[in-house]
């Protein structure tokens, strides 16, 4: 038996393994209630962002959580998986939230401002920034090989959601109010405060989370008397959501 190997006890003629613990961490835990997997991801946005992805190493990241390289490789295959585990993250509970939505009996309006009102508590409650990452370069170019699925899937669904209301606006039944070409401002409107995220304080980051679901709607034409009841609705919406809210 090697000195590694776990010990056998008999206890009643049945085999009990009494396991070796682990290998203690070289520094206490940051936040007593995150997960090693979080503590990778938290210390690894930090380290891209001052540092750039191709100038940080997984050792580094390791040794900022306070854990063996070994350890890191437990959680992820290698650095690129780690950004990507990032990127998505900006992106996938904001996805989850519109999946829901398409099951819920509400109107095209309604679900426009809910899932604006929720993208934006994902970006401005972002715990690790992590939205920033996309202002460096060469993590930026790492998102555009991955294909930017989760965040395709995400600017569809606005789309979907924006020429639902803007044929509510229209005269004419199937036309819209706004011209097609102008259905994608809805989109860059919302994930612009990323960067107005990067330069305000909490007051402007209320700001946002108040005026800029409601600019949505009119830019699409929704009658500025109608705004204040669809935000109530949508409100109540996203109160009722079973998923996870965003983390904080």
């Amino acid at each position: 038996m090697t000195a590694d190997a776990p010990v056998p006890l008999h206890d009643d003629e049945r085999t009990v393994v009494r396991r070796r613990p682990g290998r203690p961490r070289s520094a206490p835990k940051t936040a007593p209630d995150a997960s090693t997997r979080d503590e990778i991801l938290d210390a690894a946005a930090r380290l891209f962002a001052q540092q750039g992805y191709e100038g940080t190493t997984t050792r580094q990241i390791a040794e900022l959580v306070g854990i063996k390289q070994a350890s890191l490789y437990y959680h992820f295959a290698d650095k690129s998986s780690i950004v990507v585990a990032l990127l998505d993250g900006t992106v996938s509970p904001s996805v989850s939230f519109s999946d829901w939505l398409r099951g819920i009996q509400a109107g095209p309006e309604v679900k426009l401002y809910a899932l604006a009102a929720y993208d934006l508590d994902v970006i401005l409650n972002d715990p690790w920034s992590m939205h920033e990452l996309y202002r460096i370069p060469d993590v930026a170019a790492k998102e555009e090989e991955s294909g930017r699925v989760e965040l395709t899937v995400l600017q569809s669904r606005y789309l979907e959601l924006a020429r639902e209301t803007a044929r509510l606006g229209s005269t004419t039944p199937g036309a819209l109010s706004v011209p097609e070409s102008d259905l994608v401002l809805i989109f860059g409107l919302v994930e612009s405060i990323v960067a107005q995220r990067y330069w305000g304080g909490l007051s402007d980051r209320a700001a946002y989370a108040a005026t800029v679901p409601r600019g949505c709607l009119r830019l699409l034409g929704v009658p500025e008397q109608a705004i204040a009841g669809v935000a109530g609705e949508a409100g109540r919406l996203i109160a009722s959501y079973p998923g996870a809210a965003p983390r904080r």
